[in-house]
C-alpha cells in the first residue's frame, strides 16, 4: 500500500532531522489511534511486531541550510509504502487521518499539520528480476554490526564490496520477513553506474549512504516485499524506499 500526506508548516523551514520529525509524528499518531494498541504493536512489548513499511520526504525546492531545511513553500509531502500482510498501510493512514488538521509543534516555534492524506498506485511485481530507484528524497543503508566492539561500519558505491555486502544485508532481511532460505539465497542485488554515495544525518550522526539504480533478481514475493516495505538497513526509520523502473525474468 502506498500514500503520502500532505503537509503544512506555519514557517518555511524545518528541522534538518526531518527523518525524527515523521517518526515523532507517526509515533504520535499511532499512540491517538486505538487506544494506543497500534503504537505497542510496533514500538513496545517484548516482541514488536517486525515494522514493514517505509517513506520519503518530498520538499520541491528545499535548500538545506546549516541546522534547518529552508523550504520554497509552506507545503510539503510525505510518501509511506508498507507490505500489505499486516495490514500495516490501512493503519498508518488511518492513524494520520485522525490527525488530520492537528498542529504538531516543532522547534524554533514552528508547526505543522497534516492537511490531507492520499492513497496512490502500487506496482504489482510479477518477475523475477527488476531495476529500481530510490525514491525522491530516499537514500539505501547497507550497515554492518559488530557485536564485540558494538560498533556500525556503513558500505556505499565507493566500497569495492558494496555489492556483496548490500546482498547480504537484504538476505537477512528477507530471512527475518519469514521468506524460506532457498529462495533468500537466490537474492542478488547490483548498484548501476548513475549510484553514488551520500551522507545523511539521522539521530546526531551522519550515516553514509547511496542512490541511485539496481538491479534486483528474487522470487517475485520477495522483490513486492523489498518495494513494499523498502530495502536495506533502517528502512522503517526512513530509508530504503524505491520506484519501480522496469521488470522482466532473468
Amino acid at each position: 500500500m502506498r500514500f503520502y500526506l500532505e503537509v503544512e508548516v506555519e514557517k518555511n523551514e524545518l528541522p534538518i532531522e526531518i527523518r525524527r520529525v515523521v517518526l515523532s509524528m507517526l509515533k504520535s499518531s499511532l499512540e491517538s489511534a486505538a487506544d494506543g494498541r497500534f503504537y505497542n504493536k510496533y514500538y513496545e512489548g517484548n516482541n514488536p511486531i517486525k515494522k514493514d513499511f517505509t517513506f520519503s520526504v518530498y520538499m520541491k525546492g528545499a535548500v538545506f541550510a546549516k541546522g534547518k531545511i529552508e523550504l520554497s513553500a509552506k507545503t510539503f509531502k510525505i510518501y509511506f509504502s508498507a507490505d500489505d500482510k499486516n495490514k500495516t498501510g490501512l493503519i498508518l493512514m488511518n492513524s494520520f487521518l485522525m490527525k488530520k488538521n492537528k498542529k504538531f509543534p516543532l522547534e524554533n516555534s514552528n508547526s505543522l499539520k497534516i492537511k490531507n492524506v492520499v492513497q496512490i498506485n502500487q506496482d504489482l511485481i510479477f518477475n523475477s528480476e527488476i531495476t529500481v530507484r530510490t525514491f525522491a528524497g530516499s537514500s539505501i543503508v547497507a550497515r554492518e554490526h559488530n557485536r564485540e566492539s558494538n560498533k556500525d561500519r556503513y558500505f556505499t558505491i565507493e566500497d569495492k564490496a558494496y555489492n556483496e555486502k548490500l546482498t547480504d544485508v537484504i538476505r537477512v532481511q528477507a530471512r527475518l520477513a519469514g521468506f524460506c532460505e532457498e529462495d533468500v539465497l537466490n537474492i542478488n542485488i547490483r548498484a548501476l553506474e548513475d549510484c553514488k554515495k551520500v551522507l545523511v544525518k539521522h539521530y546526531g550522526s551522519f550515516i553514509d549512504c547511496t542512490v541511485g539504480s539496481f538491479l534486483i533478481s528474487a522470487n517475485p514475493d520477495i522483490l513486492q516485499y523489498f518495494y513494499d516495505a523498502g530495502i536495506g538497513s533502517r528502512s522503517s526509520s526512513g530509508f530504503g524506499m524505491l520506484n519501480l523502473i522496469s521488470q522482466s525474468h532473468n
